[in-house]
Order: structure tokens, then sequence, then C-alpha cells
């Protein structure tokens, strides 16, 4: 059945911006997306945010540049800086979050590690004490991690920190791990971006200026911090594409993705050795590659990558076709990303992506909501809508679409191989009667009726030829009017139903003749209003016919099998009677999968209660 859309369709710009590491790319699956905006005006303490996280209990947090925000999909709760009040933040400059194995979730501050208690809603805190070497080494937290024997380990801007356990005051106890020049399996350098603890349970860490140091399974096991470093070299393809490091991220199959300051390197192994794929591969792609720096990364249900870059917005990347699309900020498009520099991509347990922006808050992107792909007409491009005005649409056999526009005539569309073809009206017979299509429908032979506003039309989609049947005053068996506003094909797969601009008509193709119903004033059970704007023919095979000016029509087909004695029932609006038809002007009528009529009126929309024969509008 067709559906017919009773407005102007205007088909707008996707502005998407399609790459590869090397080349343009003419498409990508599922490309567009749409960005939802969480700010300071919906709760957010601030709009300056660093890093997410969802909890066990499916609560999601940020950190912001002024308190931890903890969201429950409805409302968010502020946590901000308590001074030295044991209980509340150490810091409102929120760097990192971490959730341990037992449900604890870690914060880093620019002053401090906090610990959430959710038993209690209550922090603890731990600072750099000077002269303490069992104290943090800094109190710059920039990352944390839990190794697979569940030690806590704190990332600071000078150097590695160790949780051993607590003191008999309930004070923590670290243990530093630093950078030595002496000693080559140490940490390669103090500054510290970013853990990550990998499913083997092997510790990676990533630095500044030092590389990528990893610390094995065995090691952390035994209790040694022995590190194997992985520092980029300018003439080793294979080596990191960078020594500064700001994420470590590990995919479904395995490998780590690393985000640098030039590019994003992937760790693979083979024959029990490490080696890089580096993304772009030479310096030539390099030079046509502006996203160099890497801050955040996700992978999705369909396996693509999602890489958020300081500066040049977020890109999409395919990792089979080696292929990426670019989203960046439109400052016109408020679905848009709203930021290009994005600190965190963090997947949520529902597929939903959530990024932290700079200055912008929080974007969300769900990826598995299906979205639209923009038809339209392109000028000078016959691989395009023919017009953009679209009256009406249906699907037809091989999955083509097919569409009857407003002034372009008819139109197919092959998604499969995303090509149109277009028929326009011509003096040649064999074109549609019109460009103006208001309705199209195909019936159980899969032939494609088409309203025009100069005829109705019959088209053999295999054989591509059309048929005219045009009103012809001095024939009584041609159609009542050329201006036609639906067709319908019945369900007795006998013939069909036309509204038109002077009544409603029935065409037997068996018998080749139609039978025409029309308003008859001195006839009370005859068709209410002669200008027809859409029919249905419901389960129950009453047919109920919209009418412009004499409200909705009904006729029971299994009553009236003589056509010639048809006899309507009509649904008006009553001015006093709040159950009745808000208006005598009827767009369209629509069953819904419970049997339930609902009809469109310029009055509003009205759900009709066949047991009763009241309507309730909404408006």
């Amino acid at each position: 059945m067709a559906r017919i859309l009773y407005c102007i369709i205007t088909i707008p710009l996707l502005i998407i911006s399609f790459s590869s590491w090397g080349e343009s790319t003419p498409g990508f699956k599922n490309s567009e997306l749409k960005f939802k905006h969480l700010q300071v005006e919906h709760g957010l303490s601030s709009n300056v945010t660093s890093c997410i996280l969802q909890d066990r209990q499916g609560f999601l947090w940020f950190g912001t540049d002024a308190g931890l925000n903890r969201y429950d999909g409805f409302q968010i709760k502020t946590y901000k800086d308590g001074g030295d009040h044991k209980s509340d933040l150490s810091n409102g400059v929120i760097k990192c979050l971490f959730e341990d194995k037992q449900g604890k979730i870690w914060i880093g501050t620019e002053r401090g590690l906090n610990c959430y208690i959710p038993e209690t809603d209550r922090f603890n805190f731990y600072l750099s004490k000077k002269n303490d070497i069992n104290s943090l080494s800094n109190n710059t937290i920039t990352s944390i991690t839990q190794d697979k024997f569940d030690n806590i380990w704190v990332g600071t801007f000078s150097g590695l920190n160790k949780l051993t356990g607590f003191s008999k005051d309930n004070e923590p106890l670290f243990k530093r791990v630093l950078h030595h020049p002496k000693i080559s399996e140490s940490l390669s350098n103090n500054r510290i971006f970013c853990l990550f603890t990998d499913k083997d349970g092997h510790m990676w860490v990533g630095t500044e200026g030092g590389g990528l140091n990893l610390i094995k399974a065995d090691a952390l096991r035994d209790g040694k911090e022995i590190f194997t470093h992985f520092i980029h070299r300018p003439n080793d393809s294979i080596s990191i594409a960078d020594n500064i490091i700001y994420k470590i991220y590990q995919v479904k199959d395995g490998s780590l993705y690393i985000g640098t300051d030039k590019g994003l390197s992937i760790l693979k192994k083979k024959d029990n050795q490490y080696y890089f794929y580096n993304y772009p591969k030479t310096e030539k792609e390099r030079k046509n590659f502006k996203e160099h720096k890497i801050y955040s990364l996700g992978q999705d249900r369909q396996k693509r990558i999602w890489i958020g870059t300081f500066g040049n917005g977020l890109l999409l990347l395919n990792p089979e076709e080696e292929k990426y699309i670019t989203y960046k900020h439109e400052p016109y498009n408020n679905q848009s990303l709203s930021r290009d520099f994005i600190f965190s991509i963090y997947p949520s347990k529902e597929g939903i992506f959530w990024l932290a922006t700079r200055e912008t808050g929080i974007d969300r992107i769900d990826p598995n909501i299906q979205r639209f792909k923009h038809l339209r007409h392109i000028p000078n491009n016959k691989n395009s809508l023919s017009n953009n005005i679209i009256k009406s649409i249906t699907e037809g056999a091989h999955g083509k679409f097919w569409f009857g526009t407003y002034g372009g005539g008819l139109n197919v569309y092959n998604p499969k191989n995303n090509t149109y073809k277009n028929y326009i009206h011509s003096t040649d017979t064999n074109s549609p009667s019109s460009n103006i299509i208001e309705s199209i429908a195909f019936d159980h032979l899969n032939r494609l009726w088409i309203g025009t506003s100069k005829g109705l039309n019959l088209f053999d989609p295999e054989k591509e030829k059309f048929t005219r049947y045009e009103h012809d005053p001095t024939c009584k068996n041609s159609i009542a009017n050329n201006n036609i506003w639906f067709v319908l094909p019945s369900k007795d797969k006998k013939g069909l139903w036309i509204a038109t601009y002077n009544g409603l008509d029935k065409y037997d193709w068996e018998k080749n003749r139609f039978y025409h119903f029309k308003n008859d004033p001195n006839n009370p059970s005859s068709l209410s209003f002669n200008f027809i704007r859409a029919i249905l023919e419901d389960d129950n095979h009453n047919l109920w016919i919209s009418t412009w000016g004499g409200g909705l029509d009904k006729l029971d087909l299994k009553i009236n099998k003589d056509l010639k004695k048809a006899k309507f029932e009509h649904y008006r609006h009553i001015p006093k009677d709040k159950r009745s038809i808000s208006s005598d002007l009827v767009n369209v009528t629509f069953s819904d999968s419970k049997g339930n009529l609902w009809i469109g009126t310029q009055g509003g929309l009205n759900l009709f209660f066949k047991e009763s024969n009241n309507f309730i509008k909404y408006t």
C-alpha cells in the first residue's frame, strides 16, 4: 500500500566529510549520526568536561573542571570540592575516573586521589605528602587502573604509584615506581598520561615523551616492576607513531589501539613478537591527515572504531576497509558535534556513545537508532530525484522504492546500487499523463497504479509500459475526473478504488468499467461530498472515504455487494457534540495494528471507536 505524504518534503544537504587514509570514499554504511547535547543548562556543573564512566549500577559519571557529576538519565547530582573535609572531594578539577572490581569509584583530580564509597555516598581522599615516601608521588592524578591481582595503580605527572595496602591508622601505603636513567627496565618517563590493563592481565603505561611501557602479567604477579619499552624510531615503519601517548584501548579482536600525538598506532602480536601498524602509513598520507592528536578511542557493536581528536572532530573508522568519516562541529546545525576537541569517548552498556568535549559539555550519540538516508534532487544530475516535493511513496519488487513527485513525474530508486530512474511526461503516450503525481500503489500483479493531475495511469515495470485512463465527457464508462488524489487496489483483487476531485470511482479491471459514486442531494445515503482526498479499506471490508467538506464516509462492502445500490454512512462534524469528528475537512485515514481507526483532519487528529461511533480529538 502506498504511503501518502500531504506535505512538501525538502531534502537537506547532510554535511559529512568522507575520507580514507589516502583516497576519497563515496559512501559509508550507517554514516549519519545525530548528536544530542548535555550542558550546564541541563544540570552539568560545568561545560568543561574531561572524562566519563558508567558504573555497575548504570549511573553515568562526568568529570568536569567544577566537580563530579552523576547522571541517572533524568537528573544530575554534583559533588564539588570540599576543601579539607575528609568525606568530600579533595578537588573539583576531575582528571580521570575508574571503577574497581569491588564497585568503588576512583577519581583522579588536580589535588589528589579520591575514592567514592557507593554505600555511604562519601569520599576518602589521599594526597602526596612531603617527606612521606609511602604517599603519592604527585597530586596531579592522570590515570588509574587495577591489575589482574587486584592492585590499584595510579599515574601522575611525576611517576607511577601502586597501592599496596593501608596502615593501622587507615592511611594508604603507596609504592612509587619511577624512571631511573641507569636502569634500562625502569619506567621510561615519569610523566604519565594513561594506564590500561588488557585481557591477558598485562599492564600498559602511556607517557609523555617516553613512548609506551609494558609490565607483563607474570611480573605483576611476582611484584616486579620490569618494563618493556616501545619507542618511536624515525626510520622504523613498525615502531609506534610517536612517543607522546594519550590513550590505550583494546578492541574485540585483542589488538591495542593507541592514540598518540601524531596519529593512531595499532599494536598486534605475531609469533610472540609485538609490532605496530600505524595510521597514516606513509609520510605523504600524514601530510593530508590533520587528525594527529588522538585523545580518545572506542569501538561500537559494528566493530567500527571511534576516534576523538584534539581540534579535528570525531573520526569513525572502518578498520576492514581502512576508511573513515570525519564529523565536525557545524555552527548552524544544533545536532552536530558540539566542539571539535574531544577529551573522552565512552561506549555505555546500552551501546550509546558519550563524548566529553572541551567547553561544550557532553555529547550523546546512539548509533543503534536507524538513520535516514537523504534522497534529494541534484541539479544537472540524472542519478538523483527529479524533484524534492514528494507526494507519495511505495515499495515495489526487488526492494525498489517508487516516488510520485509534484512536478518531477515518477521516480524509482534502487538502494542496492544507489541508482535512480525518472519517468517524465512527454508527448509520447508511453509516459505519465502528468508530472504532478498525487498517489501511487502496486496491485497483487505487481502493476503500478498512478493517480495524476491529468488522469489515471497503469504502469508495467517489467515492460516499462504506461496505459492512460482519462475522463471522456461523452463516455459514461470513463473515469469521473482527471484530477486523481488517491488510488487503492481493492482487497478482493478485482479492481481499484479511485479518489477524484469529482467523486469516488471503482474500476473493475476484469470488466474494464468504472463505477461512479457521487453526492446526490436527494439521497441521504449517497456520498456526502464529491472531493475525495483518501481511501482506506480495513480488515472488516469497510471502505473509509476521506472527503474534503463532507467529513468521513463509510461503505460496508459486505452489505453493499451491488455497488449500483451502494449506501454510505456519514460521520460529520457537529459543533456542539464533542464526540463527533473534529472537522469535515478530512485529509487521511489510517488503521493501526489493533484495528483502531485514526483520522487526520484540518481540526486535528481523531481516534474513532467503531463500537460506539464516537471520536476522541487530539489537537
